[in-house]
């Protein structure tokens, strides 16, 4: 699960230890900006270790992994970590991590939100999930984050970002339609702005 150290991300790891209370058979990582423990990837070690800690303390075992997936070495660092140790293949795989920007008091220029905004939410998005599906194991399941808006945050370059990412989904989903795998990729779109734990689950995928 990619951006997992906090928000939806967070929620999607504490769901999936909760369903399948992983053994020695399944493990669940969570990343985010630069970080591995039962695996849990975030860019931030700090936040990412700290995420960790709350799963830990509710009786949940994650691993976690430094990932920032517009960093060409950190993604290359992360699929060595994952070929290495899950030699067999992945058997899910959550795509969520992104970026918004928040409108009040922002002093970066629509230009350079836009630009960063796309890079990180469908350029990276795309380049990682086009490296990792070699990694997917018989039968796994990848979800695409698509677009979703929560209260404060612009819709337009975000929009647009998470708009061509869902497009992207629907490509990778042909492209590997007839994969002897069977390989099944979602786009899910949450727009509910009151979406939490007990609904996340309940939204559309498509």
């Amino acid at each position: 699960v990619t951006g997992s150290n906090k928000g939806i991300g967070f929620s999607i790891v504490e769901k999936l230890l909760k369903l399948y209370r992983p053994t020695g058979e399944w493990d669940v990582c969570l990343t985010g900006d630069r970080i591995s423990t039962n695996n849990l990837a975030a860019r931030n070690i700090g936040l990412g270790q700290e995420a960790v800690k709350k799963l830990n303390n509710k009786g949940l075992d994650v691993k976690f992994h430094q990932l920032d997936i517009t960093d060409r070495d950190s993604r290359k660092a992360f699929l060595t970590f994952v070929e290495r140790n899950y030699p067999n293949g992945i058997n899910v795989a959550v795509n969520n991590a992104g970026i918004a920007h928040k409108v009040a008091n922002c002093l970066v220029s629509f230009g350079n939100q836009a630009r960063s905004l796309v890079n990180t939410n469908f350029t990276s998005t795309v380049d990682f999930t086009e490296e990792f599906i070699p990694l997917l194991a018989e039968n796994a399941r990848s979800a695409e984050d698509g677009t979703y808006s929560e209260k404060g945050w612009p819709s337009n370059a975000y929009g647009v970002s998470k708009m061509g990412l869902t497009k992207a989904s629907f490509i990778f989903g042909d492209m590997l339609k007839d994969d002897p795998r069977g390989v099944v990729i979602n786009s899910v779109s949450l727009f509910c702005q009151y979406c939490d734990d007990s609904c996340l689950f309940l939204c559309t995928s498509y």
